[in-house]
């Protein structure tokens, strides 16, 4: 870690707005225990390359003043990072003061640069439903080649059918995520298989079933600008 940086640890996400712009990095410790020290340690002086994602959206301070906290409604107070986008542009263009997430969940860097490819592979009937399958591949651009990459799936729905009115459909939701080591040149393959009940979607009532219609998959290892796309058709007769 090189110039400004901030080490933090901490249990849940934490309003940190002033300490980004003086800082060139933030690590981030979530209940590190009792060997915490040494894993940041290690980790500020590069004898690792092994990091994780965050698992939930970092908001501003500004969150307190732009939600109704007696709302416990998802996507009407948009909590969480399915809706919480949806809600912070509503806002604004109400005239409310809601900002931009600090960070999203899933964000995550390491000390290498990642390019990503994705195949989707023939879709297979199973037991519990459609099974989705994808061939993804990882390259190190940049930084170190050794060490391991998070690899995650998201669905993003387009265009469904089957829904009540009024249903709000989440700007993305997780499907999938693995970690695997990288080879020596810095390269990993994976195969990310989506449970059918992860593409789910819920309807007004709770009911939660495989929706026809547009999806997008979003392949990401962390960083927003190294995301690639490929689409996704479910058709109304299920697998075929």
């Amino acid at each position: 870690m090189r110039g400004n940086g901030k080490a933090i640890s901490a249990g849940d996400g934490i309003a940190i707005d002033k300490l980004l712009a003086p800082s060139d990095a933030i690590l981030f410790h979530s209940y590190p225990g009792g060997t915490g020290g040494t894993a940041i340690a290690e980790s500020i002086y590069g004898l690792h390359n092994r990091f994780g994602r965050l698992t939930m959206t970092w908001l501003p301070k500004s969150f307190e003043s732009s939600v109704d906290f007696s709302d416990f409604g998802f996507a009407t107070a948009g909590r969480s990072y399915r809706y919480y986008q949806e809600q912070q542009q509503q806002q604004e263009e109400d005239g409310g003061s809601a900002s931009k997430a600090l960070f999203s969940f899933g964000e995550g860097m390491s000390f290498s640069d990642h390019a990503l490819s994705a195949m989707a592979l023939p879709v297979m009937p199973s037991s519990s439903g459609c099974e989705l399958a994808y061939d993804v591949a990882v390259n190190t651009t940049a930084g170190v080649k050794a060490g391991d990459v998070v690899v995650m799936a998201f669905l993003v729905p387009e265009s469904v059918a089957g829904l009540a009115p009024g249903t709000p459909l989440p700007k993305r939701q997780l499907v999938a995520a693995q970690r695997v080591t990288k080879q020596e040149d810095g390269s990993a393959e994976m195969l990310l298989t989506l449970d059918p009940a992860a593409v789910q979607l819920t309807d007004l009532d709770g009911s939660r079933a495989l929706r026809a219609g547009s999806y997008t998959v979003v392949f990401s290892s962390g960083v927003a600008s190294g995301e690639i796309t490929l689409p996704l058709r479910i058709p109304a007769t299920g697998c075929n």
